[in-house]
């Protein structure tokens, strides 16, 4: 008896194989399916593999003609060439990140020449998209002339978000250094991989579908009232569409400073989900990269008066400071004891180094304020001493639920299995703006600690989240 694993069947016909005409997908009344078909109507299929793939070759003459497919077999791992997407030329349009913070300093008439090319761009596109609908078929037609009706919704909310930016100052303002922090995250950025000084790399600049999603997502975010706020957008290019969701998330936090006065606004403005625990190191790192230069930059201009503009990460198991009970090995005080004491032990933050200047950092990193004996949070400060974030500057991460809880970070980042204890736990309120009494030193309270922390006044609490991923 003789096994055989992962084995080929090839055929070969000397005169073509026919390719297989599948027209379930264009009969379908699901529009994902009748999307796909359009998209994918002129790719031929000669064969089809039950339990595996298959593969064919195809060949072309001296005059580009497609020749016969001769040769079809199964393979067990197929492999597909996925072409560069490459922004066309858009002159007119101003993506550079800093100039873009130097417009909107400058007033709106300057925020008119850098965007308004862009719509005008869009709608030039899109007639090119339309020009090629001559000769399809009578549903992939419809389906066609319904992707146009989304593009042109898309392209009148662009036009809208550049109009807002001209009409309402605190927009205008907030956009201005959004995009400040942006150019001042990605330059350090930049720099730990170039190993150059920040001001040494090149300008960082928008992608054009970059700044779009920005631009077009602003009335919603900025208007509650607006009913663009039932839209959900989604981004397909990874991980660059990480930078266009950041820089929006950007944009709410620092809108939501501006328009609060001193503690009224703080709280939570954006929620992320992660499902893997793994990915959620690489994210936060990132997302505390861009709080970085709100609390340096811009927090000059959004901290007085208000709570520190944090990051928080709800991804370790520290729920406690202090130990709950003798069996409690997840403490952040357990946990770092254990760390200091042989630094090659798991990390208490599986951040390897600062995300602001890309230093290493060590068991001396973490540390515990107000102190040791009575500590309320486990803070990071970067053992570089040139580093923004040293001394008695710590970065911008919560990383121990209880001062998450506390402080609520305004960009709060946790895995599924985080968000699922929540209806079990009475602070969680918080998250969503249930708190109506401050402490300086504490944080914020609600009616589930009661006698804690001093009124707002007037009944006043925080907003809840203004982005929810």
């Amino acid at each position: 008896m003789a096994y055989a694993f992962q084995t080929r069947i090839e055929l070969e016909c000397a005169d073509g194989f026919y390719p297989r005409s599948d027209l379930s997908t264009y009969q379908s009344d699901d529009f994902e399916l009748r999307l796909g078909d359009l998209h994918y109507r002129d790719v031929r299929e000669y064969a089809v593999g039950r339990n595996t793939s298959a593969g064919w070759q195809e060949r072309r003459d001296a005059t580009n003609d497609p020749l016969p497919v001769t040769r079809v077999w199964t393979d067990f791992l197929p492999q597909q060439e996925v072409e560069r997407v490459v922004p066309a030329r858009s002159d007119g349009v101003e993506f550079g990140m800093e100039a873009l913070a130097r417009a909107a300093v400058s007033g709106a008439e300057a925020v008119s020449a850098a965007l308004d090319s862009l719509p005008e761009l869009y709608a030039e596109w899109r007639r090119g998209q339309e020009g090629m609908m001559t000769g399809l078929a009578p549903r992939r037609l419809k389906t066609g002339q319904a992707l146009l009706e989304n593009v042109d919704t898309a392209g009148s909310r662009i036009r809208d978000g550049i109009d807002l930016l001209k009409r309402d100052t605190v927009a205008r303002e907030a956009f201005g250094l959004m995009n400040t922090a942006m150019a001042m995250a990605n330059r350090r950025r930049e720099a730990v991989i170039q190993k150059k000084l920040p001001g040494d790399v090149d300008p960082p600049t928008w992608r054009p579908f970059q700044l779009a999603f920005v631009l077009l997502n602003l009335v919603g975010v900025t208007d509650r009232n607006s009913g663009e706020r039932e839209i959900v957008d989604l981004l397909f290019f990874r991980p660059a569409a990480a930078r266009a969701y950041l820089g929006l998330a950007a944009y709410a936090i620092v809108l939501r400073r501006l328009r609060g006065s001193g503690v009224l606004g703080a709280g939570i403005s954006v929620i992320m989900r992660y499902t893997l625990r793994l990915l959620t190191p690489l994210v936060s790192s990132a997302r505390s990269n861009s709080c970085g230069p709100m609390m340096t930059m811009a927090g000059r201009r959004l901290a007085n008066g208000r709570s520190r503009l944090d990051s928080g990460w709800a991804a370790q198991p520290h729920r406690t400071i202090q130990p709950r009970n003798s069996s409690d090995k997840d403490a952040a005080t357990t946990w770092l004891k254990r760390y200091q004491s042989r630094p090659k032990t798991k990390s208490p933050v599986p951040l390897k180094a600062c995300p602001w200047c890309g230093e290493p950092f060590k068991p001396e990193s973490f540390h515990f304020t107000p102190n040791r004996t009575a500590p309320q949070n486990l803070v990071l400060k970067c053992e570089n001493a040139e580093c923004d974030f040293t001394r008695d500057r710590h970065l911008p991460v919560l990383v121990v639920d209880e001062p998450i809880y506390r402080r609520l970070p305004a960009f709060l980042i946790a895995t599924v299995d985080k968000f699922a204890s929540l209806p079990w736990i009475g602070k969680s309120g918080a998250f969503f703006g249930h708190v109506d009494r401050y402490d300086p030193d504490k944080g914020f309270f609600g009616a589930y600690e009661p006698g804690e922390g001093r009124p707002f006044g007037n009944g006043h609490r925080l907003d809840p989240p203004d982005l929810v991923n």
